[in-house]
């Protein structure tokens, strides 16, 4: 899949160890956010993200109607959304995770 990033800070934050570890104190978060990036970037669509017991990958609800969440550590996510144009919609109108093949990163939150 593709993956994209909302913001150069995010990218930045993402990517970058030190900026990771200014953020939040624990090493493991750097390698969870990496784990997350390699395992979105190889999977083919996002079924395959939801299919990994690890990732906890789930629909969010609500006011975050129409984006995903994955597991990082504790209570923190990654949040994305599908960027795959036209959206793809099943027949129940939410997306397809099946055709999705591209994703922006938008925020590493405990929405808790």
């Amino acid at each position: 899949m593709e993956v994209q990033f909302n913001t150069n800070k995010l990218y930045k934050l993402c990517t970058n160890e030190c900026e990771c570890q200014k953020r939040y104190s624990e090493k493991i978060v750097f390698r969870k956010i990496y784990q997350r990036l390699l395992e979105l970037g190889a999977a083919r669509n996002l079924k395959e993200i939801f299919l990994l017991p690890s990732a906890r990958c789930h629909r969010l609800i609500g006011d975050r109607d129409g984006q995903f969440a994955v597991y990082l550590t504790g209570k923190l996510r990654m949040i994305f959304v599908s960027t795959t144009e036209p959206q793809p919609l099943d027949e129940s109108g939410r997306i397809d995770i099946a055709r999705v093949d591209s994703v922006k990163i938008v925020e590493i939150v405990d929405y808790h």
